[in-house]
This record gives structure tokens, sequence and C-alpha cells, in this order.
């Protein structure tokens, strides 16, 4: 068996492949092309989504969220081609997000991606990690 250490390295070659997914539902006979967050993206969405209440609270704007992963990480479709914003008369990436996916695709999406990215947790204790952080 490989050591740690070897294990590591080898995951870090691979790291910026890109992976098919299937979300299924209406897109089932489709796959989205997506690679894992790197944590520098990681770390600018998570303060991004983060907001603290006048009582000190953490709260997490979880749509945002989402839609940040899926635009960031999502290479095909891309969400930001000019092109294809102008097929679909958006001027912006969110805006085309929004116009051609179901707001639960967009979640499963984002989850696929999170999961890639070494998240096994799902998104509720994520939030509750952040607030108790």
């Amino acid at each position: 068996m490989a050591s740690l250490k070897e294990f590591l390295r080898q995951q870090k070659e691979s790291a910026g492949h890109s992976l098919q997914v299937n979300i299924g539902g209406r897109l089932k006979d489709y796959e989205f092309s997506i690679r894992a967050l790197s944590y520098a993206e990681y770390s600018e969405i998570q303060q991004g989504a983060a907001t603290v209440s006048a009582k000190g609270r953490v709260q997490i704007n979880g749509a945002w969220l989402y839609e940040k992963i899926v635009l960031t990480c999502c290479l095909e479709p891309d969400f930001a081609h000019v092109d294809f914003l102008e097929e679909n008369g958006c001027r912006t990436p969110g805006e085309l997000l929004h116009a051609l996916l179901k707001p639960g695709e967009v979640v499963e999406l984002g989850k696929r991606i999170q999961r890639i990215s070494g998240f096994d947790q799902d998104f509720e204790e994520l939030v509750e990690e952040a607030k108790n952080a």
C-alpha cells in the first residue's frame, strides 16, 4: 500500500481534472462537466456567503453560495461564455444560470461540486459548523 504522502501527491496531480456528472430529473439525459473548488475559491465564496447579524450571529446565504459554486466550477456549460450569454439574452452568468436551471438543479449541481471538493457533510451541517466557529 502506498504511503499517505504518496497518495496525497497523486491526488494533487489529478486535482485540476474535470468530472462528468448527471444530476437527474429533467436533465437526466445530459451531463455537466465540473471541477473541484480550490482552497482560495472556497474561502472567497464562504466569505461572500456569510453575514453577521446585529446580534453577532453568522448567517449563510445558501442560494448565493450554491450559485457561486456552480458558476465557479461548472466547465460545461460555461455560463460565463459570451456567446452562450448572448444566445439566451442574458447579461450576466448569474442571470443565465437562473434562466436555464431550476433552483433545485443549482443546489444539486453545487452539492456534486462540494463532494468532489472534499465536503462529505451536507450543507446544513456546514452552516451549523460556520455558525459555531
